[in-house]
């Protein structure tokens, strides 16, 4: 089982730290788009839609979206976010979630790296019975290849400014080869205004994948073809290659 990230504590400064103060991943919305639309999607599920970013955009750029989420934290901000707008938000895991029937499913922002390998192929069988024929699965994880090149740390990977707020973030990496799995120790400092510097400190881990092994998944629980590409995650790295961006068809 990995340690995991504390959402309940960071959620409310997420989109700051994460996404550069936007409400949400441009770059990657617009390669999720563009591929609903070869798909010819309509009706979309975020099962790991976490604040809304691509939810939400999704919703204005005329999709029919459901989303979901572990985490009660995150889907706060996202309803808080999307108010008004008719998005239904649900509390679910995307190992057993359960709906509706979908032209598309998305994870992206690495709700993959979540699940250790027996958890995410239970993730894509339940995703390839919710998707109707000829659906797609789109989301994107970590590339284990990459994960060596990532500094020890620590490094400054975070420095906001938001409004009289000011974030900063400390990270360090360190990679488990045999067991592909990638532990992230974080301590992130934010002041507000003058008021006395706040620090929040964790470590939590992500699972990894080698884009065969992705393949290899995908192939085995219940979709007939898969691309995999190293577009995964542009916005939160401004550069391609650290992570694999999956599309797999059912």
């Amino acid at each position: 089982m990995l340690k995991e990230k504390s959402y309940k504590e960071v959620a409310e400064f997420y989109d700051i730290v994460e996404l550069d103060g936007d409400d949400q991943t441009r770059l990657t919305n617009e390669l999720v788009m563009r591929l609903l639309a070869q798909a010819g999607a309509y009706r979309v599920h975020d099962m790991a839609c976490g604040t809304g970013a691509q939810a939400i955009a999704l919703h204005h750029a005329g999709y029919a979206l459901t989303a979901s989420d572990l985490s009660e934290a995150m889907l706060r901000v996202a309803r808080r976010k999307a108010e008004g707008l008719g998005i239904a938000f649900h509390k679910a895991d995307m190992i057993d979630v359960a709906l509706g029937t979908f032209d598309a499913i998305i994870a992206i922002n690495n709700g993959a790296g979540h699940l250790v390998p027996d958890e995410l192929a239970r993730a894509l069988g339940n995703a390839s019975n919710n998707l109707h024929p000829g659906g797609v699965l789109l989301f994107d994880v970590f590339d284990a290849q990459m994960m060596r090149h990532l500094p020890k740390g620590p490094v400054i990977d975070a420095a906001r400014s938001h409004g009289d707020s000011r974030y900063v973030r400390y990270s360090s990496f360190e990679f488990d080869e045999i067991a592909k799995v990638l532990t992230v120790s974080q301590a992130t400092h934010i002041q507000i205004g003058f008021d006395p510097l706040h620090t929040f400190e964790e470590s939590y881990q992500l699972q990894t994948y080698s884009g065969q092994e992705l393949r290899d998944m995908v192939l085995d629980n219940g979709f007939s073809r898969v691309s995999i590409s190293d577009e995964g995650m542009p916005d939160l790295f401004g550069e391609a290659g650290l992570a694999h961006f999956v599309a797999c068809f059912a």
